[in-house]
């Protein structure tokens, strides 16, 4: 009667031997996986979940948050009447000119200046006009919105230098109660405002 050892090659044998020991500790580690499971997840792999999770979740605002940075929001809402930068041109910091301007524009205002000397002839209830320049026959009535509190220096808007250096004017800001299309953003008006005397 021959062993089955001897019917097979040594190696053979060896190789089947070792293959049956594999499989073995594969049994036996799916029996170990599946006791955990049965019994529920271990508390240590629970909280390094929890953990991985939580800093997951803490990376994410990190990202929202400078992305939220990064973004330019208008503090108002309104309409871009300038832009001074495009896409892909360097912006020095900071810079001298502002990279772009925004205003409402739904709602125009005019700003007049009275020489100080002028002020005790202002009424609050007075009627004023405003003409644009070289276009007398169309004037704008304006209603006083506001007076700024502080009597400033005169900034010379001519670039010559006729004014005194010393001269110092109000500023009485009015509101234009129509919407005029012929009237722009930064435009020069010349303003009447009836007197006392």
């Amino acid at each position: 009667m021959l062993h089955l050892q001897s019917a097979v090659a040594e190696d053979e044998f060896e190789s089947a031997r070792l293959s049956l020991r594999v499989a073995e500790a594969q049994l036996a580690t799916a029996q170990a996986e599946y006791d955990v499971l049965k019994s529920g997840t271990w508390r240590p792999d629970l909280e390094l979940a929890l953990a991985e999770v939580a800093l997951a979740r803490a990376e994410l605002g990190q990202v929202q948050c400078d992305i939220d940075r990064l973004t330019i929001r208008a503090p108002i809402d309104g309409q871009i009447l300038q832009m001074n930068a495009r896409i892909g041109e360097y912006v020095s910091t900071p810079s001298v000119v502002p990279l772009l301007l925004l205003g409402q524009t739904d709602q125009l205002r005019v700003r007049a200046e009275f020489d100080d000397q002028d002020i005790d002839r202002l009424r609050f209830e007075a009627r004023a006009i405003a003409v644009v320049r070289g276009r007398s026959r169309r004037p704008v009535t304006l209603t006083i919105a506001y007076i700024e509190p502080s009597v400033i220096p005169k900034s010379d808007l001519t670039g010559g230098f006729s004014f005194r250096v010393d001269t110092r004017v109000l500023q009485v800001v009015y509101r234009v109660p129509e919407v005029d299309e012929s009237l722009f953003v930064g435009q020069e008006l010349d303003v009447f405002i009836e007197a006392v005397w």
